[in-house]
């Protein structure tokens, strides 16, 4: 006997949206890193960071916003139980969350080490 497939709840379609956008937010990144870039280039990127220059890359933040929309396109499509749809949501945004962040840290480092310096 066939077990019947368990649906999202609204709450697994609000966390998946929101995993999306964020996963859409990380793969369209590189479009605010050419402005870093741009800037980095003009203050004369000697010191600039290896973090700074990743996150300013093309191919780290279409790779990572890649894996985090698989993640809930898995989720979407998937055939496996409740449980590992919800997982894969959950991985999808925390990942999306936590690449985000360290873009944003990236791109940013160079201003703050220049405010470090300016401070002391």
């Amino acid at each position: 006997m066939a077990s019947a497939r368990q649906e999202l709840t609204a709450l697994d379609w609000i966390a998946a949206i929101l995993a999306a956008l964020l996963g859409a937010g990380v793969v369209c990144f590189p479009l605010v890193g050419r402005r870093f870039e741009a800037m980095y280039r003009d203050m004369g990127n000697a010191h600039i960071p290896a973090l700074t220059r990743l996150a300013v890359s093309t191919w780290l933040p279409c790779t990572l916003g890649a894996i985090v929309l698989a993640c809930v396109a898995f989720a979407l499509s998937s055939r496996g139980g409740l449980g590992t749809r919800r997982a894969s949501i959950v991985g999808g945004f925390v990942l999306g969350g936590a690449a985000l962040a360290v873009l944003l840290i990236g791109v940013y480092l160079p201003v703050f080490r220049l405010a470090g310096a300016v401070s002391e």
